[in-house]
């Protein structure tokens, strides 16, 4: 038996949704230049109206990544391969291109509705990807987690931690033995000897005498102690190419790094940009090897039993150690090396 779950995800933005923000915008720009010809019954007070608008909500665009129009649709445009807001650069070159359409009429129409994958032409140009914001109903059987494994194969939340993170919290103390309590009558039993004091203290008959003071400390003999090395992970990409990384990997076709100093920027060669500019990124914690999708526009599939599974994006995953994924039309082999993780 299946069940309806509803996850939001985000997800590449069809051209009928972006259509249909698109036309709300317009009514909402028409709609108030047309009063402003009815209060000053002037073209020109209408289409400087109009213009004024239309930089308004690119301004507003640039800064939320949204317009009335998406916030009704549930869309919203960032920059390709993060969930950053398209940003002031990016969107004034959309604008202007996207205003220049407007001079054929249908332009903007048909430029939004050949988008594929969240983009058209001209967000391709300004690197800009609007994505689908919707919660939407996935149809899983019970007892099984995202990918299609059963989840007794997770351990459950109040599990023993496993064995790489056991050295974190010490052992448990153990309990005081205590004995049974009688079940039958109790007698008091008279101790067998009276009380006897005890003797009277006698002076030692030699002289006290100091220790010896210690021998010097020695240093043992032979090699210091064997003290493993942290986690390695490694990544091996289609071609062959290894690359370890200690640290958090940021994976694409030119990734963006964070503020924290332990990323490290992959970058992987794909003539097709099916891979985003920063795709997807890959560490590890106490628990092992986990994912996280950057937003990235084509997505983030593991490979489990020849099946790909896809990730949800911006969500962090773990999984199990000697994965496989398939970002664009590369796949990618990860795994651990070394005894300690970070």
């Amino acid at each position: 038996m299946s069940g309806v779950v509803l996850e939001t995800t985000t997800a590449p933005a069809s051209g009928g949704l972006r259509i249909a923000a698109y036309v709300v915008d317009l009514i909402a720009v028409c709609v108030l230049a047309a009063g402003s010809w009815l209060v000053f019954h002037s073209w020109i007070a209408a289409v400087i109206v109009g213009v004024e608008l239309y930089v308004v909500l690119a301004l507003f665009r640039a800064r939320t990544g949204r317009t009335p129009g998406a916030w009704l649709t549930k869309t919203v445009a960032v920059q390709d391969g993060t969930d950053l807001a398209p940003g002031l650069g990016p969107q004034a070159l959309r604008a202007a291109l996207f205003g220049v359409l407007h001079l054929t009429a249908v332009g903007p129409l048909v430029s939004l509705a050949l988008a594929r994958d969240g983009q058209d032409w001209i967000d391709r140009i300004a690197g800009l990807v609007v994505c689908d914001l919707r919660p939407r109903p996935v149809v899983r059987a019970p007892g099984v987690d995202p990918y299609g494994r059963p989840t007794a194969s997770f351990p459950p939340a109040d599990a023993a931690p496993p064995a790489s993170a056991q050295w974190f919290a010490p052992p448990p103390a153990a309990e005081p033995a205590t004995a049974p309590p009688p079940t039958g009558p109790v007698s008091y039993a008279p101790p067998a000897a009276p009380f006897a004091a005890p003797a009277p203290f006698a002076a030692p008959a030699a002289p006290f005498a100091a220790p010896a003071a210690p021998a010097p400390f020695a240093a043992p003999a032979g090699p210091p102690p064997f003290v493993p090395p942290p986690a390695t992970l490694l990544i091996v990409l289609d071609s062959g190419e290894r690359v370890p990384v200690n640290g958090v990997a940021v994976l694409g076709r030119d990734p963006v790094l964070a503020s924290t100093p332990d990323e490290c920027a992959v970058r992987i060669t794909d003539a097709t940009s099916s891979i985003s500019r920063t795709h997807l990124r890959i560490g590890a914690d106490a628990s092992g090897l986990w994912v996280q999708d950057a937003y990235s526009a084509n997505g983030t599939f593991v490979i489990v039993d020849g099946q790909r599974r896809l990730l949800q994006r911006g969500v962090r995953v773990h999984v199990p150690d000697g994965t496989v994924l398939a970002v664009g039309e590369r796949t990618i082999h990860i795994t651990l090396q070394g005894m300690g993780v970070r």
